[in-house]
Parts: structure tokens; sequence; C-alpha cells
């Protein structure tokens, strides 16, 4: 197709065609349409809602706001609520939290390999149950019995975090990540991965592959995640490079949420 004849379809589609579209080179514009058309509007492994969530997280993570706001919108145009919203923005920021320190004091890889193989292998073989909160975990001791109890062992990426830390970056762990709240945990698990795949952290990839793994993904899930992700990067660097008006960009992606509307209203939030 020339350029000319995917803004016509995009207009098609749209009702309009964005700005950051009309500036891509023909030869570029190609594969990102086919990407928005085929790969993102759609369900496929990853339901809608689901790669929405994937994407907003990575764009936080990125702080890149064109598509922190179209994620945003899209993913309210796609079903999530507020609450699901604001809960994939808490576990962006854990992600994010521990990304830091852990590359930060740059923890021993193959130790951290191990010890999240052995945590994760002992959560399994209990079936998947995190134990209850049955004390308070206040004290540095109280929180490193607490972690043996889930993970069989005590791990050293969290043991090493000083006393200010360490119970309120424990607590934030458990409660975002292992606890049952309005997003399920593999979803929640995949869009760490995809904060972790978009930050390029080897640590935090590994960790949330394997916790998705452990929550039910399959491969195939997780591949499209890190692909999604990777498209998601694509147009940051499309729409970022152009330099665009903030205002004017809300502006052109008003039709491409009210076309998500309607589609979730006819389709039950399902193609």
């Amino acid at each position: 197709m020339k350029k000319e004849d995917i803004l016509k379809e995009v207009e098609a589609t749209y009702g309009s065609v964005p700005q950051f579209l009309k500036n891509v080179p023909e030869v570029a514009l190609v594969p990102l349409w086919g990407l928005m058309r085929d790969a993102v509007m759609v369900d496929t492994v990853l339901p809608r809602r689901l790669k929405f969530l994937i994407g907003l997280g990575s764009a936080v993570a990125l702080q890149d706001p064109y598509r922190t706001h179209l994620a945003t919108e899209m993913a309210w145009a796609a079903g999530c609520s507020p609450e699901e919203v604001n809960e994939a923005i808490a576990k962006t920021g854990e992600t994010v939290l521990f990304s830091t320190w852990i590359n930060g004091v740059q923890y021993d890889y193959d130790k951290f390999k191990q010890e999240v193989r052995n945590g994760l292998d002992h959560i399994a073989a209990k079936g998947g149950v995190i134990p209850p909160l049955n004390s308070a975990i206040d004290t540095r001791s109280e929180v490193i019995a607490d972690i043996q109890n889930i993970f069989g062992q005590a791990l050293g990426f969290f043991e090493q975090l000083p006393d200010p830390v360490l119970r309120h970056a424990w607590k934030l762990f458990r409660g975002v990540s292992l606890s049952e709240t309005l997003i399920p945990g593999k979803h929640k698990e995949l869009i760490s991965l995809g904060v972790a795949a978009a930050l390029s952290c080897r640590y935090c990839t590994y960790f949330h592959t394997e916790a998705a793994k452990l929550n039910g993904a399959s491969d195939d899930e997780i591949k499209e995640t890190a692909a999604f992700v990777a498209q998601a990067r694509y147009f940051t660097t499309i729409v970022t490079g152009q330099r665009l008006d903030h205002d004017q960009f809300r502006k052109d992606v008003r039709p491409l949420v009210a076309t998500m509307r309607k589609r979730a209203a006819t389709t039950g939030g399902r193609e």
C-alpha cells in the first residue's frame, strides 16, 4: 500500500487521520499502521483491555506523556475501570522501585535467578497459595520471617534493603503483587513484564516472566507481551521524535478512543 492509501484507510476507520501518522514516512507508516490495525486495536492472544494496561505500564515507566494519555484513554474505552487503571500504575511503580534498587546495588544475577527459581518453586509446591499475614511486619526480623514463610527462604535482594526502606518495600510488594486485587495475578505479572522489558531490566524480566508462568501465563502470552511493548516503544520514539504539541495530540487521538468505545460496546469487550 502507498501512503495515501493507508491514510485513506485510517480516515475510513477512525473518521480522521492523527497528525503523528501524517508525519510518518511511507516506509515506516506501512508497518506502523499494520501494527495498530492488526495487533493493537483488536483481541489476539491478549485481550485489548490487558494490552492497554500493559502499554500504560510501559508508558509510565518510560515517562512518555503521549502514550500515557493514549493508553489510559484506550483502557477506559476498552472497559477498564479507573480503579484498575490506578492499580496497573501502582504495579508499574512497584516494578520500577525494585528494578532501580536491584540494578543500583548490582546484585549478583546468577544468585538472583537461583533465589527466584527456588522461591517460586516453593510457592508452586504449596499450590500457588500465599500464606495470609498473621501478624504485624514492622521489624526487620518480622519482615524476613514473612518472606521466608512465603518463599521458603530469605531473599538476598530483599535482605540487603536498608532498615528504613525494607518493611515498606516488602509491604508494597506483598500488597500489590501477592494479594488478590482487582487485576488477576497473571495480568499483573504481564504488566510488570512489559515494564521490565521497556526498562531493559534483566532482573525484573526474569522474575516477572517466571511469576507470570506460575500464575498460568502461556508462552504465547509472554511473547505477545514483549512484542506489544516493542511496538509501543516504537510508537513512543515516533511521537516523541516529532515533538508533537500535546494538546493537538490529545485531540488527534479522540477518534481512536471513540472507535474503541464503539467496538467495546458492540462486542462486549471482545472482537
